[in-house]
């Protein structure tokens, strides 16, 4: 069984916030789309977007449910069909809604963290954006790493709509640029994001990082 540290933050669900003493830290999420995709939901109306949060939500407290062992009676279908995947490939969900944080700036909830340390991010979108999860779970390991002292195993988007499960390998942003978002993040600077939207295919489907200075 995998030895999780626990962090000092508390993650308030009600106001969505993550205090610490006196303080409060900020998510990921707003990071993300502040630096990396400001525009991502510019063009769906509120109405979509507040249904496509409520079934989000509704999502992840079933998996949330069933992983800290309560169970549920009628899971959504997607649901089920996540725990049946994770039997068939024989792993372990340890921990959902695990908090991570640097204790100072940062702070987020991982969805699910199995027993080899290997990272889940659940998304409930009609598409899937492996830009935004490389981001979402590359902060998550550093976070996660640092917390506990140890490294991150694999990271995997996981995608549950329509009654259907896809768990699929996201690659790993480097951590000094993770680190140069985050520093950007705090001091209120702006952050070059080194991945172009012209470069984003060849990053997920090539073994190697490229860079538009690279290519210059």
């Amino acid at each position: 069984m995998i030895e999780l540290v626990k962090s000092k933050v508390v993650f308030d669900e009600v106001e969505h916030s993550y205090p610490l003493d006196d303080k409060q830290l900020r998510g990921i999420t707003a990071i993300i789309h502040e630096y990396i995709c400001p525009d991502k939901y510019s063009a769906v109306p509120k109405r979509i977007l507040n249904n496509a949060c409520d079934r989000g939500h509704d999502i992840h407290s079933q998996v949330q449910m069933i992983v800290d062992g309560f169970g549920m009676a009628e899971p959504a279908p997607e649901v089920t069909a996540l725990f049946d995947w994770a039997t068939e490939n024989k792993v372990f969900f340890a921990k959902s809604e695990y908090l991570v944080s640097d204790n100072d700036t940062f702070a987020s909830c991982i969805d699910i963290v199995d027993d080899n340390g290997n990272l889940y991010d659940i998304k409930t979108w009609s598409q899937n954006d492996e830009e935004y999860l490389s981001w979402q779970l590359s902060i998550y390991a550093y976070l996660f790493e640092l917390q506990n002292s140890r490294s991150a195993g694999k990271l995997y988007g996981v995608w549950l709509r329509d009654g259907k499960c896809k768990v699929f390998e996201v690659k790993r942003i480097e951590n000094d640029t993770i680190k140069d978002l985050l520093h950007c993040a705090k001091n209120g600077l702006p952050f070059q994001n080194p991945f172009k939207a012209i470069l984003t295919q060849d990053f997920f489907q090539d073994d190697k990082l490229i860079r538009l200075s690279e290519i210059e």
